[in-house]
């Protein structure tokens, strides 16, 4: 299984992010650390979305491992655990 724990919470904020690639992205800036602030979900919603919003809760509460692994998000930027 990959570790992509940093690329899962790019994801939380931005879903139309995809991975392209395995491995860095050429010529881009790996992203920062970030606070995510997960938004309210109106009342009603997909189970797809309770599922989501769930596992971006749980995931900004954790932190990520120190292993590296990298990957290319379709936004062109360079995702690893530090």
């Amino acid at each position: 299984m990959r570790l992509v724990c940093t690329f899962a919470k790019a994801y939380c904020r931005d879903t139309t992010l995809h991975v392209a690639h395995d491995g860095p992205c050429s010529g881009t800036v790996k992203p920062t650390g970030t606070v995510i602030s997960v938004s309210t979900i109106p009342p009603l919603y997909t189970g797809s979305e309770a599922v989501l919003d769930f596992f971006c809760t749980f995931l900004s509460h954790e932190s990520c491992t120190t292993a590296t692994d990298e990957i290319c998000g379709s936004d062109n930027v360079t995702y690893n655990n530090p």
